[in-house]
């Protein structure tokens, strides 16, 4: 009986020790997921770009910041209040401090005085003593030993060198043109499929999923100032349209003044949001789990 109650006594501590491993494992895994990442700054523009963006996660153990503004780009990104890209090269040199400090004692190392140079005594002639004969003495000359590094590389001939510019510049062009064929090759793809009237159903929910997660990455407090013109009346005015219209099917409080007459363009935009993992999560599993639509992808990508 001693030797039971003792086996259950054990079995209990080990099962409640592995519910509160377990436990914290799915409280931590809720916190990350349930967290938001939150966001805020301010963007303008008037002739020169001033921004200023601060972002932090898991109540600031993980943030970061970028600003692109008068004096230059700064940007940091830190882990537990600590710099992952600003602070490596101060960390080294104090790391190579402590340890010549610790190499010398912590004291300084002197520099051994150097002898008079009227002191110096002239070094003594060497006594030959045996007779060596004239073939173990190789001259440099003589020597067969014909390195690489010795030996002088031809250099490049102007007619070369340009030919080389010339086919650099030629490959250039012809990835470039191969790129630009293969993103209006996968346009059109993606509109024949647009058009297809099996697809209406699939087009319509990837509209209404991607105009949810925009809304979501969105800033939810946000005014967007926008002064522009484009010296031509009539494309200021079609672009005056197209920007509410856009904007009305995103929701973004929009104030723009249009200039028909010069060209420019200013803006000044504060924001402050938050990103939940999670609901980008359940949206993401809700397309993987609709078949119409991962039917609709396939086709685009194997087409």
């Amino acid at each position: 009986m001693i030797f039971v109650t003792i086996l259950l006594t054990i079995l209990k501590i080990t099962g409640l020790v592995l519910a509160g491993i377990i436990g914290l494992a799915l409280l931590l895994v809720l916190w990350i997921l349930l967290s938001p990442i939150r966001y805020k700054g301010r963007i303008k523009y008037s002739d020169k770009p001033d921004i200023k963006i601060r972002a932090s996660y898991l109540c600031h153990i993980v943030s970061g910041y970028f600003i692109l503004d008068e004096n230059g780009q700064k940007a940091d990104f830190k882990i537990l209040w600590k710099s992952m890209l600003n602070g490596k090269s101060k960390t080294g040199t104090s790391k190579h401090k402590k340890k010549t400090s610790k190499e010398t004692g912590g004291h300084l190392i002197k520099p051994e005085k150097t002898a008079n140079l009227h002191d110096v005594e002239e070094p003594k002639p060497l006594m030959i003593t045996e007779n060596i004969p004239d073939n173990a003495v190789k001259k440099p000359e003589d020597s067969d030993d014909k390195s690489p590094e010795n030996e002088a590389k031809p250099k490049k001939s102007i007619f070369k060198k340009l030919k080389d510019v010339y086919n650099k510049v030629r490959n250039f062009i012809k990835s470039m043109s191969e790129r630009v064929r293969n993103a209006l090759g996968m346009r059109d793809k993606i509109i024949s499929e647009i058009d297809d009237a099996d697809n209406r159903e699939a087009v319509n929910y990837g509209l209404t999923l991607l105009k949810k997660v925009l809304k979501h990455i969105l800033p939810r407090r946000h005014r967007i100032y926008i002064r522009f013109g484009t010296g031509d009346p009539a494309s200021t005015g079609q672009y005056l349209g197209l920007m509410y219209a856009f904007g009305a099917w995103l929701g973004l409080n929009l104030a723009v003044t249009p200039d028909f007459d010069e060209k420019v363009f200013e803006c000044d935009v504060p924001f402050k949001g938050h990103i939940s993992i999670a609901v980008l999560l359940v949206w993401a599993v809700k397309a993987y789990r609709n078949k119409k639509f991962m039917s609709f992808i396939d086709k685009i990508r194997n087409r």
